[in-house]
């Protein structure tokens, strides 16, 4: 009596696994510190405790943006369609920044205005927001570079990375002057809290903390923030500049 002939199964296309291997995509520099951020991000206080305004400490694993922004930049890194890769990091962005403003109107509240100490939201933010966004400027270098390296023609992802700042000069090959553009913005940034009087970005692990003296002014705070809003869409513009000369050398 003949066999019943069986058809294997049809094999997979190449392309049908939607993500990287995980090894693989972390297995670099940028992806190294991918980890470590995130990992800092979850354990690290996000809202400074303040015993005169009863705020207790919040820390990233109990913020749900904190968890938005780390699954979106795993899904970066793993993802291997552009699509989703770009989306993820524009999704992260949008959460971080968002909530550094949340922050910011949170400290004009009847809350924070009762007490004899003129706050700004940077005054509030914990180092769990800083080493999110190390995360984001990681995962968005890992993602430019990968582009680069692929030889992708350039196109609408340029402006998108550029969102960024710094990226998009790194996606087509200017990575010294990304970085540049990379560390003036978070330097900035960095300054605005380290001079504040509380400098919650270097509280205790616990997050508690206590008031000091009421500061006689609040302008290094807010010199340090305005530049930073001047220079992320300055990095914009530089990319698009740029941009431009390639397509006339071509």
């Amino acid at each position: 009596m003949p066999r019943l002939q069986t058809r294997p199964p049809h094999p997979l296309p190449r392309n049908f696994v939607p993500v990287t291997d995980p090894r693989r995509a972390f297995a670099s520099p940028l992806g190294v510190l991918l980890v470590i951020s995130l990992f800092l991000a979850l354990i690290s206080p996000w809202l400074a405790g303040i015993s005169q305004v009863h705020t207790d400490v919040n820390f990233g694993f109990q913020n749900p943006a904190c968890w938005v922004i780390v699954l979106a930049l795993v899904a970066a890194v793993l993802a291997t369609s552009t699509a989703i890769r770009l989306a993820a990091i524009l999704a992260a962005e949008v959460v971080l920044v968002g909530w550094f403003a949340w922050v910011m109107w949170l400290a004009t509240t009847a809350q924070y205005s009762g007490v004899d100490f003129k706050f700004i939201g940077i005054d509030l933010i914990g180092a769990g927001w800083f080493e999110a966004a190390l995360g984001l400027f990681a995962v968005a270098a890992i993602v430019a570079r990968r582009l680069h390296a692929q030889e992708v023609p350039p196109g609408r992802d340029v402006l998108l990375l550029a969102a960024v700042p710094g990226m998009g000069l790194m996606r087509i090959g200017r990575t010294a002057r990304g970085v540049i553009w990379a560390v003036f913005v978070a330097t900035a940034v960095f300054l605005s809290s380290v001079a504040s009087p509380i400098s919650a970005i270097f509280v205790p692990i616990s997050g508690h903390l206590d008031l000091p003296a009421n500061p006689s002014t609040r302008a290094p705070e807010w010199i340090f923030l305005v530049s930073s809003l001047v220079l992320a869409p300055a990095s914009v513009v530089d990319t698009i500049i740029v941009m431009r000369g390639r397509s006339q050398e071509v």
